[in-house]
């Protein structure tokens, strides 16, 4: 005779139960988990998704940075890197900074600027010009996505840059 355990299950299927519902919810929980790293990580990559709890609010959203009323300048760019321009490669600008050296990458995908916004060369920096660099972010080495003239030197020289093989 066989003796049936509260609720009709022997404990050997109550245990494969409880085994497979706490599976399911570890790998709930577990994608979850991922999915809100993976979206507070790359959150470029998906603009308007949830910003997270504690983001500032992006521009246009209440509270969020405003657009500078007409005939007002906006608020200067924030750089990662500045310095006064002192050499460049076909890949590299190295710049002198408060902190020292350094030198910064540069692709095709590189926007060169002109203090009023205007495309330029690598070519036509010189040393001694004041630069303003914007880094693509979590890149090794340091790439740069922007590289803006924020003034000249008074002597300026021409940059000696190779050609690209």
């Amino acid at each position: 005779m066989h003796v049936a355990a509260a609720g009709g299950y022997t404990p050997r299927q109550r245990l494969a139960i409880v085994t497979a519902v706490s599976l399911l919810v570890l790998i709930m929980v577990g994608s979850a988990f991922a999915t809100g790293v993976y979206v507070g990580n790359n959150r470029e990559l998906a603009p308007g998704t949830f910003a997270g709890a504690g983001a500032p609010p992006r521009q246009g959203q209440p509270g969020g940075p405003q657009q500078p009323p007409a005939g007002q300048n906006p608020q200067p760019l924030a750089f990662d890197v500045q310095g006064s321009f002192q050499a460049a490669t076909a890949t590299t600008v190295t710049i002198q900074s408060a902190d020292g050296s350094r030198t910064v990458g540069y692709d095709q995908n590189t926007h060169f600027a002109r203090p009023d916004g205007s495309t330029m060369k690598v070519t036509d920096v010189r040393v001694g010009m004041a630069l303003g660099i914007r880094l693509r972010p979590a890149s090794i080495p340091p790439t740069a996505v922007t590289v803006t003239v924020l003034g000249t030197a008074a002597e300026p020289q021409p940059a000696q840059v190779p050609a690209a093989r």
